[in-house]
């Protein structure tokens, strides 16, 4: 998934990637490089967040957003 991802932003000429460290394994040191090789030889910078997809329940609920 990550090779479509990164197809994907280079074919849309962006300047910066945005990476979130819960959908991949960021303490996978070879992919760590490899996404970092990837992205220095387009010349694109990147951000990493992290955060859970479910949120630990930290974020407020969506209900709590409608009201």
């Amino acid at each position: 998934m990550e090779g479509e991802f990164f197809r994907f932003c280079l074919r849309q000429n962006v300047d910066e990637i945005a990476l979130e460290a819960c959908f991949f394994d960021a303490l996978d040191d070879d992919l760590c490089a490899e996404v970092k090789a990837r992205l220095d030889d387009a010349g694109v910078d990147r951000v990493l967040g992290w955060g859970h997809p479910r949120d630990y329940g930290v974020a407020p609920s969506r209900k709590s957003w409608r009201a």
